[in-house]
Protein backbone atom coordinates (compact mmCIF):
# COMPACT_ATOMS: atom_id res chain seq x y z
CA UNK A 1 0.00 0.00 0.00
CA UNK A 2 1.69 3.40 -0.87
CA UNK A 3 1.94 6.63 1.18
CA UNK A 4 -1.19 8.18 -0.80
CA UNK A 5 -3.34 5.24 -0.31
CA UNK A 6 -2.52 4.80 3.24
CA UNK A 7 -3.87 8.86 3.58
CA UNK A 8 -7.04 8.24 1.72
CA UNK A 9 -7.92 5.45 3.83
CA UNK A 10 -7.59 6.58 7.37
CA UNK A 11 -9.16 9.72 6.51
CA UNK A 12 -11.84 7.56 4.93
CA UNK A 13 -12.42 5.25 8.05
CA UNK A 14 -12.07 8.50 10.66
CA UNK A 15 -14.87 10.26 8.56
CA UNK A 16 -16.95 7.77 8.39
CA UNK A 17 -17.03 6.39 12.22
CA UNK A 18 -17.87 9.83 12.93
CA UNK A 19 -20.44 10.42 10.82
CA UNK A 20 -21.87 6.65 11.12
CA UNK A 21 -21.56 7.56 15.50
CA UNK A 22 -23.29 11.10 15.33
CA UNK A 23 -26.16 10.40 12.77
CA UNK A 24 -26.78 7.03 15.40
CA UNK A 25 -26.83 9.90 18.07
CA UNK A 26 -28.94 12.00 16.40
CA UNK A 27 -31.89 9.13 15.21
CA UNK A 28 -31.46 8.62 19.02
CA UNK A 29 -32.83 12.05 20.04
CA UNK A 30 -35.28 12.57 17.66
CA UNK A 31 -36.93 9.15 17.94
CA UNK A 32 -36.33 8.74 21.96
CA UNK A 33 -35.97 11.77 23.59
CA UNK A 34 -37.78 14.21 21.18
CA UNK A 35 -40.34 11.95 19.62
CA UNK A 36 -40.55 14.10 16.32
CA UNK A 37 -38.26 12.16 13.38
CA UNK A 38 -38.71 15.36 10.94
CA UNK A 39 -37.43 15.70 7.30
CA UNK A 40 -34.63 17.37 8.30
CA UNK A 41 -33.52 13.75 9.89
CA UNK A 42 -34.57 11.58 7.07
CA UNK A 43 -32.36 13.77 4.63
CA UNK A 44 -29.32 13.47 7.29
CA UNK A 45 -30.30 9.30 7.17
CA UNK A 46 -30.42 9.39 3.86
CA UNK A 47 -27.24 10.91 2.83
CA UNK A 48 -25.12 8.78 5.35
CA UNK A 49 -26.60 6.17 3.39
CA UNK A 50 -24.82 7.27 0.29
CA UNK A 51 -21.80 8.11 2.08
CA UNK A 52 -21.28 4.74 3.46
CA UNK A 53 -21.38 3.57 -0.28
CA UNK A 54 -18.66 6.56 -1.35
CA UNK A 55 -16.78 5.19 1.17
CA UNK A 56 -17.25 1.62 0.53
CA UNK A 57 -16.01 2.46 -3.24
CA UNK A 58 -13.02 4.07 -1.81
CA UNK A 59 -11.93 1.22 0.70
CA UNK A 60 -12.22 -1.34 -2.00
CA UNK A 61 -10.27 0.65 -4.54
CA UNK A 62 -7.49 0.92 -1.57
CA UNK A 63 -7.52 -2.54 -1.45
CA UNK A 64 -7.56 -3.81 -4.86
CA UNK A 65 -4.42 -0.99 -5.58
CA UNK A 66 -6.12 1.36 -7.38
CA UNK A 67 -7.09 4.61 -5.62
CA UNK A 68 -3.57 6.07 -4.20
CA UNK A 69 -1.32 3.76 -6.65
CA UNK A 70 -0.16 5.26 -10.26
CA UNK A 71 -2.46 4.72 -13.81
CA UNK A 72 0.30 3.76 -15.26
CA UNK A 73 1.57 1.03 -13.09
CA UNK A 74 -2.34 -0.82 -12.41
CA UNK A 75 -2.70 -3.74 -14.76
CA UNK A 76 -5.40 -3.80 -17.04
CA UNK A 77 -8.18 -5.66 -14.41
CA UNK A 78 -7.27 -3.26 -11.75
CA UNK A 79 -7.61 0.03 -13.73
CA UNK A 80 -11.16 -1.55 -14.90
CA UNK A 81 -12.30 -2.07 -11.24
CA UNK A 82 -10.71 1.45 -10.37
CA UNK A 83 -12.55 3.07 -12.54
CA UNK A 84 -15.87 1.43 -11.94
CA UNK A 85 -15.37 2.35 -8.42
CA UNK A 86 -14.51 6.08 -9.11
CA UNK A 87 -17.94 6.15 -10.90
CA UNK A 88 -19.69 4.86 -8.41
CA UNK A 89 -18.08 7.61 -5.76
CA UNK A 90 -18.66 10.44 -7.89
CA UNK A 91 -22.61 9.18 -8.60
CA UNK A 92 -22.77 8.95 -4.72
CA UNK A 93 -21.14 12.15 -3.68
CA UNK A 94 -23.23 14.41 -5.60
CA UNK A 95 -26.57 12.83 -4.00
CA UNK A 96 -25.01 12.92 -0.41
CA UNK A 97 -23.99 16.08 -1.15
CA UNK A 98 -27.62 17.36 -2.08
CA UNK A 99 -29.45 15.55 0.71
CA UNK A 100 -27.22 16.93 3.66
CA UNK A 101 -27.89 20.21 2.14
CA UNK A 102 -31.21 19.83 1.90
CA UNK A 103 -31.34 18.70 5.65
CA UNK A 104 -29.43 21.78 6.97
CA UNK A 105 -32.29 23.90 5.11
CA UNK A 106 -35.02 22.20 6.60
CA UNK A 107 -33.38 22.74 10.33
CA UNK A 108 -32.87 26.24 9.92
CA UNK A 109 -36.84 26.08 8.43
CA UNK A 110 -37.88 25.34 11.96
CA UNK A 111 -36.81 28.49 13.24
CA UNK A 112 -37.54 30.99 10.40
CA UNK A 113 -39.11 34.34 12.15
CA UNK A 114 -39.69 36.32 9.32
CA UNK A 115 -41.13 35.34 5.61
CA UNK A 116 -38.11 36.24 4.02
CA UNK A 117 -35.89 33.86 6.05
CA UNK A 118 -37.91 30.93 4.16
CA UNK A 119 -37.80 32.48 0.81
CA UNK A 120 -34.16 32.56 0.95
CA UNK A 121 -33.99 29.24 2.14
CA UNK A 122 -36.42 28.10 -0.74
CA UNK A 123 -34.53 29.82 -3.61
CA UNK A 124 -31.05 27.67 -2.03
CA UNK A 125 -33.29 24.35 -2.27
CA UNK A 126 -34.52 25.21 -5.67
CA UNK A 127 -31.21 26.32 -6.83
CA UNK A 128 -29.47 22.76 -5.69
CA UNK A 129 -32.14 20.83 -6.97
CA UNK A 130 -31.47 22.20 -10.39
CA UNK A 131 -27.43 22.00 -9.22
CA UNK A 132 -27.60 18.33 -9.05
CA UNK A 133 -29.60 17.53 -11.74
CA UNK A 134 -27.56 19.00 -14.03
CA UNK A 135 -23.80 17.83 -12.52
CA UNK A 136 -25.80 14.13 -12.42
CA UNK A 137 -26.51 13.54 -15.53
CA UNK A 138 -23.03 15.47 -16.48
CA UNK A 139 -21.77 12.38 -14.98
CA UNK A 140 -23.65 10.01 -16.08
CA UNK A 141 -22.61 10.97 -19.58
CA UNK A 142 -19.28 12.87 -19.39
CA UNK A 143 -18.04 9.62 -21.62
CA UNK A 144 -19.32 8.90 -25.22
CA UNK A 145 -20.54 5.88 -24.79
CA UNK A 146 -21.01 6.14 -21.01
CA UNK A 147 -19.53 3.04 -19.90
CA UNK A 148 -16.50 3.72 -21.77
CA UNK A 149 -15.52 5.56 -18.42
CA UNK A 150 -14.59 2.85 -16.78
CA UNK A 151 -13.69 0.51 -20.13
CA UNK A 152 -11.08 2.64 -20.80
CA UNK A 153 -8.83 0.90 -19.43
CA UNK A 154 -9.27 -1.75 -22.10
CA UNK A 155 -10.74 -0.23 -25.40
CA UNK A 156 -9.64 2.65 -27.32
CA UNK A 157 -12.60 3.21 -29.10
CA UNK A 158 -14.50 6.65 -26.93
CA UNK A 159 -14.07 9.97 -25.69
CA UNK A 160 -14.59 12.20 -22.73
CA UNK A 161 -15.21 15.26 -21.85
CA UNK A 162 -12.38 16.27 -19.55
CA UNK A 163 -12.57 20.15 -20.17
CA UNK A 164 -16.27 19.84 -19.28
CA UNK A 165 -15.80 17.95 -16.27
CA UNK A 166 -13.29 20.64 -14.76
CA UNK A 167 -16.06 23.07 -15.20
CA UNK A 168 -18.75 21.39 -13.66
CA UNK A 169 -16.72 20.52 -11.06
CA UNK A 170 -15.56 24.49 -10.34
CA UNK A 171 -19.56 25.12 -10.90
CA UNK A 172 -20.79 22.84 -8.43
CA UNK A 173 -18.36 23.76 -5.80
CA UNK A 174 -19.30 27.47 -5.93
CA UNK A 175 -22.82 27.35 -5.53
CA UNK A 176 -22.27 24.41 -3.01
CA UNK A 177 -19.73 26.59 -1.18
CA UNK A 178 -22.13 29.93 -1.93
CA UNK A 179 -25.31 28.03 -0.63
CA UNK A 180 -23.33 27.02 2.69
CA UNK A 181 -21.98 30.32 2.97
CA UNK A 182 -25.60 31.86 2.75
CA UNK A 183 -27.21 29.39 5.51
CA UNK A 184 -24.07 29.69 8.07
CA UNK A 185 -25.12 33.48 7.93
CA UNK A 186 -28.90 32.92 8.25
CA UNK A 187 -29.03 32.01 11.71
CA UNK A 188 -27.73 35.87 12.63
CA UNK A 189 -30.37 37.21 10.78
CA UNK A 190 -32.83 34.80 12.93
CA UNK A 191 -31.66 35.35 15.96
CA UNK A 192 -31.02 38.92 15.93
CA UNK A 193 -34.61 40.38 16.53
CA UNK A 194 -35.22 37.44 19.15
CA UNK A 195 -35.57 39.35 22.78
CA UNK A 196 -32.82 37.32 23.95
CA UNK A 197 -29.73 37.97 26.18
CA UNK A 198 -26.67 38.58 23.22
CA UNK A 199 -24.48 35.84 24.82
CA UNK A 200 -27.42 33.42 23.92
CA UNK A 201 -28.18 34.74 20.57
CA UNK A 202 -24.32 34.16 20.34
CA UNK A 203 -24.74 30.38 21.44
CA UNK A 204 -28.16 29.59 19.30
CA UNK A 205 -26.06 31.32 16.19
CA UNK A 206 -23.24 29.32 16.16
CA UNK A 207 -25.70 25.74 16.87
CA UNK A 208 -27.88 26.73 13.90
CA UNK A 209 -24.79 27.75 12.31
CA UNK A 210 -23.06 24.45 12.35
CA UNK A 211 -24.82 22.15 9.59
CA UNK A 212 -22.52 24.89 6.90
CA UNK A 213 -19.22 24.48 8.82
CA UNK A 214 -18.48 22.25 5.20
CA UNK A 215 -17.87 25.71 3.16
CA UNK A 216 -14.41 25.48 4.34
CA UNK A 217 -13.60 21.62 2.61
CA UNK A 218 -15.59 22.72 -0.04
CA UNK A 219 -12.80 25.83 -0.32
CA UNK A 220 -10.21 23.91 -0.40
CA UNK A 221 -11.68 21.22 -3.06
CA UNK A 222 -11.43 23.74 -5.67
CA UNK A 223 -7.83 23.88 -4.81
CA UNK A 224 -7.30 20.47 -6.01
CA UNK A 225 -10.01 20.47 -9.16
CA UNK A 226 -7.40 21.11 -11.73
CA UNK A 227 -5.55 17.60 -11.29
CA UNK A 228 -8.49 16.38 -13.13
CA UNK A 229 -6.62 17.64 -16.22
CA UNK A 230 -5.18 14.83 -16.54
CA UNK A 231 -7.18 11.85 -16.34
CA UNK A 232 -3.54 9.69 -15.11
CA UNK A 233 -3.90 11.47 -12.04
CA UNK A 234 -6.90 10.45 -11.26
CA UNK A 235 -6.16 8.06 -8.86
CA UNK A 236 -2.15 9.05 -7.58
CA UNK A 237 -3.22 12.40 -6.54
CA UNK A 238 -5.81 11.90 -4.07
CA UNK A 239 -6.27 15.19 -3.05
CA UNK A 240 -9.81 16.23 -4.60
CA UNK A 241 -10.88 12.77 -3.66
CA UNK A 242 -9.78 13.80 0.13
CA UNK A 243 -11.52 16.74 0.84
CA UNK A 244 -15.02 16.20 -1.64
CA UNK A 245 -15.32 13.59 0.95
CA UNK A 246 -14.21 15.61 3.54
CA UNK A 247 -16.85 18.14 2.52
CA UNK A 248 -19.88 15.66 3.11
CA UNK A 249 -18.27 14.11 6.27
CA UNK A 250 -18.04 17.50 7.87
CA UNK A 251 -21.70 18.39 6.56
CA UNK A 252 -23.08 15.58 8.09
CA UNK A 253 -21.29 15.36 11.86
CA UNK A 254 -21.54 19.39 11.80
CA UNK A 255 -25.62 19.10 10.98
CA UNK A 256 -26.11 16.10 13.04
CA UNK A 257 -24.15 17.99 16.28
CA UNK A 258 -26.30 20.76 16.17
CA UNK A 259 -29.40 18.85 16.96
CA UNK A 260 -28.07 16.76 20.05
CA UNK A 261 -28.67 19.52 22.39
CA UNK A 262 -31.51 17.11 24.16
CA UNK A 263 -29.14 14.59 24.76
CA UNK A 264 -26.93 16.42 27.18
CA UNK A 265 -30.21 17.33 28.95
CA UNK A 266 -31.45 14.25 29.16
CA UNK A 267 -27.97 12.27 30.46
CA UNK A 268 -26.26 15.15 32.27
CA UNK A 269 -26.64 17.32 35.36
CA UNK A 270 -24.66 20.38 33.61
CA UNK A 271 -27.70 23.37 33.67
CA UNK A 272 -26.14 26.30 31.79
CA UNK A 273 -27.99 29.79 32.25
CA UNK A 274 -29.92 29.96 29.24
CA UNK A 275 -32.18 26.80 30.40
CA UNK A 276 -32.94 28.92 33.12
CA UNK A 277 -34.58 31.70 30.86
CA UNK A 278 -38.06 31.38 31.68
CA UNK A 279 -37.65 30.34 35.55
CA UNK A 280 -36.26 34.21 36.24
CA UNK A 281 -39.55 35.67 35.48
CA UNK A 282 -41.01 33.50 38.02
CA UNK A 283 -40.70 34.74 41.52
CA UNK A 284 -41.99 31.78 43.92
CA UNK A 285 -39.55 29.02 44.13
CA UNK A 286 -41.70 26.65 43.51
CA UNK A 287 -42.41 28.26 39.73
CA UNK A 288 -38.95 28.54 39.69
CA UNK A 289 -38.05 24.99 40.28
CA UNK A 290 -40.62 23.49 37.32
CA UNK A 291 -39.41 26.35 34.99
CA UNK A 292 -35.99 25.60 34.64
CA UNK A 293 -35.71 21.52 34.79
CA UNK A 294 -36.05 20.84 30.83
CA UNK A 295 -36.06 23.83 28.99
CA UNK A 296 -34.30 23.24 26.07
CA UNK A 297 -32.86 25.86 23.43
CA UNK A 298 -35.89 25.23 20.71
CA UNK A 299 -38.44 25.84 23.64
CA UNK A 300 -36.34 28.96 25.30
CA UNK A 301 -36.78 30.42 21.43
CA UNK A 302 -40.18 29.41 21.31
CA UNK A 303 -41.27 31.21 24.29
CA UNK A 304 -39.75 34.42 23.47
CA UNK A 305 -41.45 34.11 20.10
CA UNK A 306 -44.54 32.31 19.89
CA UNK A 307 -45.36 32.10 16.30
CA UNK A 308 -41.59 30.36 15.41
CA UNK A 309 -41.82 27.26 14.23
CA UNK A 310 -40.23 24.57 15.64
CA UNK A 311 -42.05 21.34 14.89
CA UNK A 312 -40.79 19.07 12.11
CA UNK A 313 -41.39 20.22 8.63
CA UNK A 314 -43.10 17.05 8.00
CA UNK A 315 -42.45 13.58 9.76
CA UNK A 316 -41.18 11.03 7.32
Amino acid sequence: MTRRAAELLGVVVFFLVLALGIVILRCYVRLRIKRCFGLDDGLAVTSLVFYLVAAASMIEGVRAGSFGNRWTEMEPSVLLKGLKLLFVYESTYIVATTAIKFAVGFFLLRFCVERYQRWIIYIILVILTGLTFFIFIFVLLQCRPPSWFWQQAIDSHGTCDGSGLIMAAYVHSAITGLSDAVLGLLPICIVRSLHLPFYIKCYVSVILALGSCAAFATVARMCFVHELTDPKNLFEKTGILVWSYIEVGVAIIASSAATLRPLLDEYSCYNPRWRRLHSQHKSTETSSHQQSTCMTYEEALQHNNLGMRITPISPV
